[in-house]
Formats: C-alpha cells, structure tokens, sequence
C-alpha cells in the first residue's frame, strides 16, 4: 500500500483535477482531501432485511472518522444472506465465503489505486 504523502501527492496533481472535481461535487471541500482518507465497508440494502441496522452503524462510524481528523468514504460490500425467508429464518446465500470475504479489498483497492 502507497503511503498517505504519496497518495495525497498523487490526488493533487492536475491530472487528477477531474476526480477531485467529482469529489467535490459529492460535498467534500479542499480541507477534506488533505484529510486521512478512510472507507466504511457497508452491506446495508434495502434489500436485506437483516442488515437494516448497518446503516446506522455505518453513520455513528463515520461521525467518528470525521472526529478523529480523517475523511470517510462509504461505499458498498456485498452481503451474505439471500432476502428470501424460509419458514423462520433466513436462507443462506449461494455464494461461498471464499468468494465474498475478499470482495471489500478489491472495491478499494479499484476505487482508489
């Protein structure tokens, strides 16, 4: 992994002007990119109804992030359960965790190599 000074050195320069224009247009201001940048892996979906309190998990999260001098960026992880219930509980997925559980470092490492 780049070190933060090589990734902030890397951001700013012109030929990223197009990403920081589009992150600035999320709501994020210069002081922001200088920032620590940190992700929040999220599974919630209004699809998955086990997963309905993450969204507020991921909230009280990201206010710590922001506390703690960084900048957090959320973005969405696959979750494990299909939505379909079977009498009293919820049917496992299809998938097996081998193809999952390695899902969240290749979005990042994607979105922000």
């Amino acid at each position: 992994m780049p070190k933060r000074e090589t990734t902030v050195k890397a951001f700013n320069q012109p030929g990223m002007a197009r990403t920081r224009a589009l992150v600035k247009a999320m709501g994020y201001d210069a002081e922001d990119l200088r920032r620590p940048r940190i992700g929040v892996a999220n599974s919630w979906s209004e699809t998955s109804p086990g997963h309905i309190h993450l969204r507020a998990v991921a909230d009280a999260v990201k206010a710590g992030i922001w506390q703690a001098g960084g900048t957090p960026y959320e973005f969405g992880a696959p979750w494990t359960w299909d939505t379909e219930a079977c009498a009293t509980t919820l049917r496992p997925a299809m998938s097996s965790p081998p193809m999952w559980k390695p899902a969240p470092k290749s979005i990042v490492s994607t979105a922000w190599s």
